[in-house]
Formats: structure tokens, sequence, C-alpha cells
């Protein structure tokens, strides 16, 4: 091989790095019956931070769960982006942003920072500080988002996205860390008196719910 106009080598070498490993199969049982359970694997796990029978078990164990375990999916189909039901128009910076922003500035400090600029100099700007936001990166932020629909959070699994609309599946993906947001401040005497005469499975269908019917 060649590296020039008179630089020859004898031999290409060619030099790799990767990880060393032994796959192995975890089996459990699934609590179907043989009739019932599909005849097929429901995933494979590489992982370079399995390194016992332990971790290969407890990281079967939560798939075990996630295929196996009863899945909550709603299809919508929307002319909105981020949120079932919304418009999708882009987001744009309000007073509020502005005077949280130049909060403790008078009108004449303002004045100066912002010295020889337009009005359209000015709203871009401010527009910068908010094109990031997830209402306006919506295109490149489907696939993964979170919505929240009826009082529950879904994940968005799969998106396709046309001209005039956008169709996504979402799984439900509700946390213990969105249910103590939603009642944050109160005490459990108080979720189970707003919850007076639900079951778990009202419950389960909509754990953010703050009235009741």
């Amino acid at each position: 091989m060649t590296a020039g106009p008179s630089d020859f080598y004898s031999s290409l070498r060619i030099r790799g790095t990767g990880v060393f490993y032994n796959k192995g199969k975890w089996s459990a049982s699934t609590g179907h019956s043989a009739d019932k359970a599909p005849q097929e694997i429901g995933d494979t796990i590489d992982s370079e931070f399995i390194e016992t029978y332990s971790d290969a078990a407890r990281a079967g164990i939560w798939a075990l769960a996630k295929f196996v375990g009863p899945r909550h999916t709603i299809t919508v189909s929307t002319s909105g982006i981020n949120r079932k039901g919304v418009s999708g128009s882009m987001r744009y910076p309000t007073m509020g942003d502005a005077n949280t922003q130049f909060a403790g500035m008078s009108m004449g400090q303002v004045n100066t920072l912002k010295a020889g600029l337009t009005m359209g100099d000015v709203t871009a700007q401010q527009f910068e500080l908010v094109q990031a936001d997830f209402d306006n990166q919506a295109f490149g932020n489907v696939a993964g988002a979170r919505v929240l629909d009826d009082a529950m959070w879904h994940r968005i699994r799969t998106a396709t996205i046309s001209p005039s609309s956008i169709g996504y599946t979402a799984e439900r993906d509700t946390t213990m860390g969105d249910a103590n947001a939603t009642y944050s401040g109160m005490t459990m005497a108080q979720v189970n008196a707003l919850r007076s005469g639900q079951t778990l499975g009202d419950f389960n269908t909509q754990p953010l719910l703050l009235e009741t019917a």
C-alpha cells in the first residue's frame, strides 16, 4: 500500500476494540397457558453490565414484566403536534418571560441593553430563548415524547407525520413522580377522600385525576 508519492508500506494493519462476551439464555415461566402464549422470543438483551446469573435474572424479570404485563395504549391522529387536541402553533415569548429575564432592571437599562436593535431584532433574540422548548421542537421530539391524555401520561412509541396531521401510538407512562407532583401537599387521607367511591381500577385508569365525577 502507498501513503503518498514515495511512501510504501509492506502491509495494511487494522486495529479494533471490542468486548468479549458469552451469550446465554435465561428462562422463566410467564404464567400464561401454552395455548395462549405466543411461541416467539420476546426480546434479546445485550449488555456488558450483565456479569452474573443474578444480573441476568434481574434484567429478565424486568423484560418479562414488559412483555407479559398489560399494555394500555392510545392511538391518536391530530392536526396538533405536541398534545392531543392542541393547535400546534409556535410558542412565542410572553411578557412574563420578558419580566423574568429583565427582573430588577429599569426601562432605561433595558433600552441601553437593546440600543441599536430594531423590534424585529429584539423579537428574534427573545424567540431564541424559547425555540428549544418542546412546543417549538415537536417534529424532532414526537417519538419518545410524553403526552398527557385523560389524566394519564403516555409515552409516544411510534409516530407518522404527514403534511396535514400526525398519527402516533403511545403507551401508558405515568410514574410515581407524576402522582407525587399532582398530589403535592395533600395527605393520604385527603387523597382517599378525593377518590372516595372509586375502585383501584378507576385509579389505574385516571391516576392523576383531581376531580371526581
